[in-house]
């Protein structure tokens, strides 16, 4: 499951740089006609306690709608959709334009290179999640970004608006729901730092 989540999140990264142009793409090719459905993503306020304590009041749980999520598998790579009223934090909810898109080919092949316990490494074939992948932008803000990977009860990916930056994960270890918070440094908003941490080097080579 971790693996899943994963690979969700990895899918996310690899449309970050160019998912729209993907999209356009495809819906060029497609020709398809917008289609017009609710929000994937519904508010959970019931889900804000964990095993870990209370979620961080930024942060907003949030739940993957199933029925939805069944009806957007449906749909090929390129449908281009209208996901309405979709609440970024309370009070503020956006409409985004959005396309399904499929980042493997047919076939594709996702291996995990893992230690052997040897000193080597070992190859694990892992099987490609039933996710499903969208990008797109904010009705009525061209220059936002949104790219969200969706699958039963997770849901990683961020929406750039002109209002800010949120972002939407969910905790690796399952121990939660999928969370929307705003990212920065204006009230409300969590502000994220990289992570500094040294970086140790050990020469094992011969010496001269």
């Amino acid at each position: 499951m971790i693996f899943r989540r994963g690979l969700i999140g990895l899918a996310g990264l690899l449309l970050a740089g160019g998912g729209w142009e993907v999209a356009a793409a495809d819906r060029g090719q497609l020709d398809l006609p917008l289609e017009a459905i609710g929000t994937p993503l519904k508010p959970a306020p019931e889900r804000i306690m964990t095993a870990q304590g209370l979620i961080r009041p930024e942060a907003m749980p949030m739940a993957v709608d199933l029925g939805m999520l069944r009806e957007l598998r449906k749909k090929p790579p390129g449908q281009p959709l209208l996901l309405n009223n979709v609440l970024l934090e309370p009070g503020f909810a956006v409409n985004l334009e959005v396309t399904r898109v499929e980042p493997f080919a047919p076939g594709a092949q996702v291996v995990l290179m893992e230690a052997d316990g040897k000193g080597g490494v070992r190859e694990k074939k892992v099987n490609i999640p039933d996710q499903v992948i969208l990008a797109g932008q904010v009705v009525g803000e061209p220059e936002s970004r949104v790219v969200l990977g969706l699958a039963q009860d997770v849901c990683n990916g961020y929406i750039s608006t002109e209002s800010g930056l949120y972002l939407v994960a969910s905790p690796a270890d399952m121990d939660g729901p999928p969370v929307i918070y705003p990212v920065g440094d204006r009230a409300g908003a969590i502000e994220v730092m990289p992570k500094l941490f040294p970086v140790g080097v050990k020469d094992s080579g011969p010496e001269f």
